[in-house]
């Protein structure tokens, strides 16, 4: 997947229209595999929805894992800060909104900051909202708005959101799961026998319970978090390939080679050397 950005803005800063709902700008983004995106934190809010792939982003102090199907948001004032999954990139809509209602909507809508099961993302109305919201007439701004408020239904309505309490249990689970492994992927020892038993829990419980929820085995979700941090380390530099391996939970030099070039196409050192992900 190449990095691809298909971005559109509203032409004022101000609106031209009294409304409860004002969308600022929509995009469509393709990440490539380990790619990052940090940006300082912003007025508005803004909204994300996954197509295809998968990706992680911090927020509320710690990282999550969105994949198709899911969204998830920042309101204002949030620094935003995402990471294409590193085996298989990611491909995603997004849309802004002018902090206010939608803020205070999402807040009590979704107060959880873990992803939400939106369902199908409807590409169609964010490819029209694209469309629309660079266009500079009051009938443009109305449209836009109108389709900002669809978007948020469509959202708040599908039955697999996380809000719902037949899924609050089970993504408390996981998100249990995904905290044990971050605190302990960097130990070439850890493993997901050892996290059923921090977590008191059957191996086969905890793969079969998180792969029905996440779409990934946990076995998975350790390798990518340790794939991750591997390249950005490679990012940084300063560290040889050897010891870049081991502190990222790779015993063998070899084998983490062996995952980058699956992953990537390109050996840790050629990664170093093209500055590939920087």
């Amino acid at each position: 997947m190449l990095l691809c950005r298909q971005l559109a803005f509203r032409p004022s800063s101000s609106t031209g229209i009294e409304a409860l709902l004002t969308v600022r700008s929509a995009g469509h983004y393709q990440l490539p595999a380990g790619h990052s995106e940090e940006n300082r934190p912003r007025n508005f809010t803004q909204v994300f929805w996954i197509l295809n792939g998968r990706l992680e982003y911090h927020r509320a102090g710690r990282w999550h894992m969105a994949g198709p199907r899911d969204s998830f948001y920042y309101t204002a004032g949030e620094p935003h800060h995402i990471k294409a999954d590193g085996m298989e990139g990611c491909e995603y809509y997004w849309v802004t909104f002018d902090a206010g209602i939608s803020e205070q909507w999402m807040n009590a809508r979704f107060p959880s900051p873990a992803p939400m099961k939106s369902g199908e993302c409807p590409v169609d109305w964010f490819e029209e909202l694209i469309t629309t919201v660079s266009r500079p007439t009051t009938r443009a701004e109305k449209e836009t708005s109108l389709l900002g408020f669809r978007l948020l239904l469509e959202m708040a309505t599908t039955p697999l959101a996380s809000g719902n309490p037949d899924n609050t249990h089970t993504d408390d689970f996981c998100s249990k799961v995904e905290q044990t492994i971050q605190r302990h992927y960097p130990d070439p020892d850890f493993g997901i026998q050892e996290a059923a038993r921090l977590m008191n829990l059957h191996r086969t419980s905890l793969f079969r319970l998180y792969r029905e929820s996440r779409g990934i085995s946990p076995s998975e979700y350790l390798q990518r978090m340790r794939l991750g941090h591997g390249l950005e380390l490679l990012k940084n530099g300063g560290m040889n390939i050897s010891e870049i391996a081991l502190a990222s939970g790779f015993r063998d030099p070899n084998y983490f080679a062996k995952v980058v070039r699956k992953a990537t196409g390109e050996s840790p050192m050629q990664i170093r050397k093209r500055g590939q992900f920087r």
